[in-house]
């Protein structure tokens, strides 16, 4: 997703002026851009116009990585800029709605109360952790830390926990990337129609798009757990080939 060029032989082709506009990393460096500006937005009470930058945004995570394949511009740093773009745009937003949950939202069933008992706080910290992990895993020093932990404590004798790169991996963060978007998505909905900003809406309406944004926030820590596991590969030695 880096080059603004290709090369044929000997030769460097430019790449065509709408491949320049529409160059995969502008589009993820929108993504990037776009999220302060979301989140200030909500702040001031611009609601509709936070949620039309939301989906702007999600296009441009479909986008990018559409033509980085289709036009042959996918690179490792491209893909690592894609993975920060993501979280970029949607850490701050379930902060947003984790710590001021304003207006004061309803809810159904009892996912209110599970996450109530959890804490909002955990509940973050736990999303944040996961991400954060995620992330050092496409780094070597993961690595490095995990095997000098394992010679520290003398657990070399027994296996090797190896960072590994596993399509499973991939699909599962897609997954839970798309489940963030939808989640965050909800609740920009409920506070829009609490606040009448679009018409009048009944009150369970607004009570069921809070409340299935925040059962998506379970199935999203979920599968964000499961690309984390398949990031790692355990081999004992006296199953080593």
């Amino acid at each position: 997703m880096e080059a603004s060029s290709f090369l044929i032989g000997t030769a460097v082709v430019p790449l065509s002026w709408y491949k320049r506009v529409f160059h995969p990393t502008v589009l993820t460096a929108a993504r990037i851009v776009l999220s302060p500006i979301i989140v200030i937005a909500l702040a001031v009470g611009g609601n509709i116009s936070a949620l039309g930058l939301l989906v702007l945004a999600e296009l441009t995570d479909f986008f990018d990585g559409y033509l980085a394949r289709r036009w042959k511009l996918a690179s490792i740093r491209g893909e690592w800029l894609d993975t920060m773009a993501d979280k970029i745009l949607h850490l701050p937003l379930f902060f947003y709605f984790l710590f001021k949950p304003k207006p004061e939202l309803p809810h159904f069933f009892l996912i209110h109360d599970v996450v109530e008992w959890f804490g909002y706080t955990r509940l973050f910290c736990v999303i944040l952790a996961i991400e954060v992990v995620l992330l050092a895993t496409r780094t070597p020093l993961l690595q490095e830390m995990i095997s000098w932990i394992t010679r520290f404590f003398g657990l070399d004798k027994f296996g090797e926990l190896r960072v590994t790169k596993k399509k499973g991996a991939k699909m599962f963060g897609k997954i839970k990337t798309w489940i963030h978007a939808f989640s965050v998505s909800f609740f920009i909905m409920a506070v829009i129609m609490i606040s009448g900003e679009h018409g009048h809406f009944h009150a369970d309406m607004v009570a069921i798009s809070v409340t299935a944004a925040q059962v998506l926030v379970m199935p999203a820590i979920i599968f964000a757990s499961l690309s984390l596991m398949s990031r790692f590969t355990l081999i004992l030695w006296k199953h080593k080939a």
